[in-house]
């Protein structure tokens, strides 16, 4: 059993937060579960919508949207088989239980108009792939009567060797060390691997300064924005 079991959200960018909402759910069938501001943040909101009952595709979409341009091959990849800049977004792949459904899907979203390719047979699951509004490059997939993922099978030592792993770093990532239950009591390091960039700089020093139980009573927000008018 892997340590990270699944993807709880993927959350991309957007300045059109309507737009996105109403193709992932009118045309694509993903119900919107939540759109509210983002928690710790000024003028950012995001928005959930359902792939199960802990997978979900989320947007972002924040004040300086306006003023950012997308660059096709650097913020994001110009085709499926494109580059784009490290670190940037290359496409999305959402799961279909049947094949069925996989050919139902396609219907729909051509209904909607918008033009689909596929299915192509990977072996492991047959696809078939859109653009999405802001240029997202999509794709859904059903493995049913695909050939399992094994590594013995579908790890290929030239792309191994061609990513530069030697054969002791490879099987430390076939068979990674479990998880050692120790209580969360570990500190950040020092010096770090990476800087810590997930925060604005001119508050780094002082987030990075909090413990983990003063950061924890400082930024929870535990109570939906709708509870008032529920209650």
């Amino acid at each position: 059993m892997p340590i990270a079991n699944g993807v709880n959200h993927l959350a991309l960018s957007t300045r059109d937060m309507k737009g996105q909402i109403q193709f992932f759910s009118e045309v694509c069938g993903m119900e919107l579960m939540g759109l509210f501001w983002m928690h710790g943040t000024n003028g950012a909101f995001h928005c959930f919508l359902k792939l199960n009952d802990q997978s979900y595709m989320s947007f972002v979409q924040t004040p300086d949207m306006g003023e950012k341009e997308a660059v096709k091959g650097v913020s994001y990849a110009s085709h499926l088989v494109a580059g784009a800049a490290p670190g940037a977004f290359q496409h999305v792949a959402f799961n279909v239980g049947t094949q069925a459904e996989l050919l139902a899907l396609r219907d729909r979203i051509r209904r909607a108009g918008y033009q689909v390719i596929g299915t192509m047979d990977h072996g492991i699951c047959k696809s078939i792939y859109l653009n999405a509004p802001e240029n997202i490059i999509m794709e859904f997939t059903s493995n049913e009567g695909g050939a399992e993922l094994t590594a013995d099978m579908w790890v290929d030592p030239e792309c191994a060797r061609l990513c530069g792993f030697s054969q002791e770093e490879l099987d430390r990532c076939l068979r990674p060390a479990p998880l050692e239950l120790t209580g969360g009591v570990v500190p950040n390091p020092a010096t770090p691997r990476l800087p810590l960039e997930l925060v604005p700089e001119e508050v780094r020093a002082t987030t990075l300064a909090l413990s983990d139980e003063e950061f924890s009573k400082k930024m929870d927000y535990t109570i939906p924005p709708n509870a008032a008018k529920v209650a």
